[in-house]
């Protein structure tokens, strides 16, 4: 049930010292004793489960949730759920401090959220993330690396039905945005052949 039982509630109370358990960056406590609520850390909509070491206790004032930063691929099934129960948008994270943020970092991309992806969104919505990477040691042979990466080029359009968070993934783009690692000789020698540096 979504009710917390009574027992829960009193122990929640108790801990907390009936006062709000909110904290400040510079670690000062809310001093709220009045319109306090309990929260669920984990939203029980999702994670039906009153377990009181995710259970605290916030004023009125902090428990309105008014944003929540999610780094996956898209689509991703939390976050649709997340928008199925609660009155909850995607919204733009764009700008020019998040153009300065990626062309600071080098494993960040430009990206947006498909359209069609979530029910409510009808347009591309403007994002920044990781991209899908794939990773090796550089004590793999080049042959092996150049091998892997034509199988993947080879087979792009399979990968892409498999699972739609791939279903972005362009060729050109694959090789300049995103990379978290330089990259392999072998994987270098494929894109060559490819002219696609």
């Amino acid at each position: 049930s979504r009710y917390i039982p009574s027992e829960v509630k009193e122990r929640v109370y108790e801990r907390a010292g009936h006062q709000c358990e909110f904290r400040a960056v510079d670690g000062t406590r809310c001093s709220a004793r009045t319109g306090l609520e309990i929260d669920h850390e984990r939203p029980f909509a999702i994670h039906r489960s009153h377990d009181e070491s995710r259970l605290r206790l916030l004023c009125r004032r902090h428990n309105r949730l008014q944003a929540v930063v999610s780094v996956v691929s898209h689509p991703d099934e939390r976050t649709a759920k997340a928008l199925e129960l609660c009155d909850a948008k995607i919204i733009a994270v764009s700008g020019a401090e998040i153009d300065k943020l990626v062309a600071t970092n080098r494993f960040l991309a430009a990206s947006e959220v498909p359209t069609g992806v979530y029910a409510e969104s009808d347009g591309l919505i403007p994002t920044f993330g990781v991209m899908v990477t794939a990773v090796t040691s550089s004590d793999l042979n080049d042959e092996t690396a150049y091998l892997v990466v034509k199988s993947v080029f080879d087979n792009l359009d399979n990968m892409k039905r498999l699972h739609r968070a791939l279903g972005n993934l362009l060729p050109g783009r694959m090789i300049t945005a995103g990379l978290s690692a330089p990259l392999h000789p072998g994987a270098a020698r494929y894109y060559r052949e490819k002219g696609m540096m």
